[in-house]
């Protein structure tokens, strides 16, 4: 069984944590059953639990968190991961996120003479001036995020999306693999074909933050509400102090919204159930897992062109420019006046969800997984014949 150390700085915590994210705890604790995993998070909680499970996965807290300077944060998971490699060697690193785990992982890879693996997770691609988000921003940032993806052993990007923004700035590598985080199949059990019955019921699953643009989400409806009957479930937690809720007021759409705040991923399925379709308007998304689990549960998904609904645009989803919110109406409205359109969109990407679902992430995890270690042997293999010839 291969040993593998999994460095990141957060998404991962004992049940019941607030920082989990269930499609990360979902990965790894599948991938746990194939292989000897321990996972390093540097979340400044170093002194509150020293080891849990992610299934037979063990994690350990470093003393360290993502905000420190990248210098605490690569002695905090090189002191860790150094202590567990003396007692059993790992024979592979794997960074999730470039920055700064994915830097750190591919650092002490070449230390330790081990192949590093880099998952882009998040908003390393990002480069959204309005917002002043996104790793491509910031010069250092930047350099240090395109330095990591470079140097990987291998390298994952979520989506087509993902990789080809990394290749706008600068790029230049043609063994990206794009493996999209699947879902578990609590989201594919829900699937049935929905009738378009009104009120058509929209649902929108993200945490409220500039990012996710939700001011873009809630002008579109106020449209399409104002010509059909329709109603509008918001899920997650509140990061802009009541902004959004405010918004609803002023458009005077309040009472055909309605907020949930945090919901726990066993309950959601629930809104999934209820949605006919799904209204996701960010600025950036590296992937959004809430288009699979629409996708899956068969809630057509219409939104802005980033992560994975730019990836699927026409065949399974529905897209606009980000920030376009007439132009999301009125494909929205166009729609409903297609059934035939929705019934094809709803079957193609239950299909596409079905064929890119947990089980096959793992299974191309498992493919770069073993990559990275035989080819990392044939390259020993290599250099030492290389050696006894020179002699």
């Amino acid at each position: 069984m291969i040993r593998i150390a999994i460095l990141t700085h957060g998404g991962v915590g004992p049940q019941g944590s607030t920082e989990l994210i269930p499609a990360l705890v979902n990965l790894v604790s599948r991938l746990s059953r194939l292989f000897d995993i321990t996972v390093y998070s540097a979340t400044g909680r170093a002194n509150e639990t020293s080891s849990f499970a992610c299934g037979n996965a063990q994690v350990r807290y470093v003393d360290a968190r993502y905000d420190d300077h990248i210098a605490r944060i690569f002695l905090a998971f090189r002191q860790s991961l150094l202590s567990d490699h003396k007692e059993l060697p790992f024979e592979l690193l794997h960074g999730i996120w470039s920055y700064p785990s994915g830097l750190a992982a591919v650092i002490l890879g070449k230390i330790l003479h081990l192949p590093s693996f880099v998952t882009v997770f998040g908003g390393e691609a990002a480069s959204v001036q309005r917002i002043r988000y996104g790793h491509m921003l910031k010069l250092p940032l930047r350099a240090l995020t395109l330095w990591t993806c470079r140097k990987a052993t291998a390298l994952v990007t979520l989506t087509e999306f993902q990789r080809s923004l990394l290749k706008k700035h600068g790029l230049k590598r043609a063994d990206i693999a794009v493996i999209p985080t699947g879902t578990t199949e609590a989201f594919s059990d829900l699937f049935k074909p929905k009738t378009l019955n009104l009120p058509i019921r929209f649902l929108h699953v993200a945490n409220l933050t500039e990012v996710k643009d939700q001011i873009t989400l809630l002008k579109a409806f106020r449209i399409i509400s104002t010509n059909i009957n329709a109603r509008l479930r918001i899920i997650g937690p509140d990061y802009m102090n009541g902004k959004i809720q405010q918004t609803a007021d002023q458009l005077g759409i309040a009472e055909h919204v309605t907020f949930l705040g945090y919901v726990h991923q066993e309950a959601i399925l629930e809104h999934y159930a209820w949605a006919h379709m799904m209204l996701h308007t960010s600025l950036y998304e590296g992937q959004a897992l809430v288009v699979n689990e629409a996708a899956a549960s068969g809630v057509v998904v219409c939104g802005t062109r980033v992560g994975l609904i730019a990836d699927l645009e026409d065949s399974c989803t529905i897209a606009v420019a980000t920030g376009d919110h007439q132009g999301l109406a009125k494909k929205v409205l166009d729609l409903l006046n297609n059934p035939s359109q929705f019934v094809r969109l709803q079957t193609n990407a239950h299909t596409w969800a079905a064929n890119h679902n947990l089980d096959w992430t793992v299974k191309r995890y498992t493919e770069v997984y073993q990559g990275c270690v035989q080819n990392k042997g044939t390259k020993a293999d290599s250099e030492t014949n290389d050696v006894q010839r020179q002699r």
